[in-house]
């Protein structure tokens, strides 16, 4: 009889590309000119979970007409409501759902199937006036209560003074890059790390109102072997980049959305 295995999510600082990182001076942040856009750590970052897996090879890419080859996977964590998990850093959270450890083998990839919408919290002093998307002009700048749109308008407002942060919902329906928007690898990070937006059908979306679900396929620099003593598995998230901070072009204006993240697996 398998015996069950401990789940575990908590953040890690990893590593991180420092050309996108906001410049951050006496707790001020400056964006780069030589592109309007950087990355910082959210206060808060909430994601909705569903399933984990892991894969003996790599899965087959799924296309509009046909799933997700998960033939050579194992399912070891699965929810059918989904766990809402509140990542930050340095806290651990146990995930509830159903746990089942895999078979005793060499695992080369991991597979997570998680919502499309991503829950951001943040409040920042900028070390000169912006002006919010959502309205309100100041150094202080905040998400703003509610869901923003495919371009995460209408999502920060800024004033004079300290601004009590709301709880953005920034739906991803488009990665802008390869598969016409709806597939896209890593590049950054150098992580092997190849995500999907997929529909209810779990076929990779043809348009952004059909997406549903994002997977992601983690190839892992070192096997992950699973044996008669592995009793433990941890599964990080780095969000050290999570929420992105865009300054419009030939304007004073910044919006906030969801910035890269990385899920990282180890056993013991």
């Amino acid at each position: 009889m398998k015996k069950s295995i401990l789940f575990i999510l908590m953040t890690v600082m990893g590593v991180s590309n420092a050309n996108d990182l906001c410049t951050i001076t006496n707790g001020e942040v400056i964006i780069p000119n030589s592109d309007g856009h950087c990355t910082v750590e959210p206060d808060l970052y909430q994601v909705k979970i569903y399933e984990m897996m892991m894969c003996t090879s790599a899965p087959g890419a799924p296309t509009t007409a046909t799933v997700m080859d998960l033939s050579m996977c194992e399912s070891v964590w699965t929810s059918a409501d989904g766990e809402l998990v509140t990542v930050q850093n340095g806290v651990t959270t146990p995930l509830g759902g159903t746990s089942i450890k895999p078979s005793n083998n060499s695992y080369s990839h991991g597979y997570v199937r998680l919502s499309k919408d991503f829950t951001l919290k943040s409040s920042i002093k900028f070390s000169s006036s912006k002006d919010g998307d959502r309205g309100g002009s100041g150094v202080y700048c905040a998400t703003e209560e509610g869901t923003g749109d495919s371009n995460d308008a209408n999502s920060t407002t800024c004033g004079a003074s300290l601004i009590t942060a709301g709880s953005l919902i920034s739906p991803l329906t488009d990665m802008g890059s390869g598969n016409n928007g709806f597939g896209a690898t890593d590049a950054n990070e150098g992580l092997g790390i190849t995500a999907y937006l997929v529909d209810t059908s779990k076929q990779l979306a043809s348009d952004v109102n059909d997406v549903d679900m994002l997977v992601g396929i983690q190839e892992f620099s070192t096997p992950i072997v699973v044996n008669d003593d592995s009793t433990n598995m941890t599964t990080s998230f780095n969000v050290s980049q999570g929420m992105s901070i865009n300054h419009f072009s030939g304007s004073n204006v910044v919006n906030f959305n969801r910035g890269p993240f990385a899920v990282r697996i180890s056993v013991q």
